[in-house]
């Protein structure tokens, strides 16, 4: 599982695996329809599945995984599916909230808490996301980032790509930033 303070790229992390390894299957908290449970029943032979932010999936699913993780079968008692079978999963999960989930939940999964990025680890993450999803320079990426962690004062790399899906060339980096420090404050 890993956990840590938003923006540190959990969820990057779950998606490289799921664009890099066969037989995944990644959940979101924002999934629609029956989420782990229906993934789980229709992919018997499926070897992992990646979950972000496990602490907002709904409660029966979550004691459904645990008896997963703990017996290694899956036993699901619902109307429209009926299972008590064998099935070896390896499950990797984020989770911004360790304490929502229960000490059963927690004592299952191997932890690892990523830390705030410095300066250069940020620069060097934003360079690649910018570059490879984007189709941007180096240069770009670079003053892209630069924006962010200087005058956004901020080291969440969701910003970075907030960013760049808006700005088409360097100066639009500069018009968005002033917009964002204008106008996207929350209210209080």
């Amino acid at each position: 599982m890993l956990t840590g303070a938003s923006g540190t790229s959990k969820t990057l992390f779950l998606e490289a695996i799921n664009e890099n390894v066969d037989n995944c299957s990644f959940i979101t908290s924002n999934s629609t329809g029956a989420g782990i449970l229906y993934t789980l029943y229709s992919n018997p032979d499926i070897e992992y599945l990646l979950i972000d932010e496990l602490e907002k999936i709904p409660k029966d699913e979550l004691a459904v995984l645990l008896t997963l993780m703990e017996s290694g079968k899956l036993i699901v008692t619902k109307k429209t599916m009926m299972c008590n079978r064998q099935q070896n999963v390896k499950i990797f999960a984020t989770c911004n909230k360790v304490e929502k989930l229960s000490p059963e939940m927690r004592s299952r999964f191997l932890k690892f808490y990523l830390k705030d990025y410095s300066v250069e680890e940020f620069n060097m993450i934003a360079i690649n996301i910018v570059t490879d999803r984007f189709n941007k320079t180096e240069e770009f990426a670079q003053k892209l980032a630069q924006a962010v962690w200087y005058q956004l004062n901020s080291k969440d790399i969701r910003d970075v790509i907030k960013v760049a899906r808006l700005a088409r060339n360097e100066s639009d980096i500069d018009m968005i930033i002033e917009a964002i420090q204008e106008y996207g404050k929350d209210e209080e």
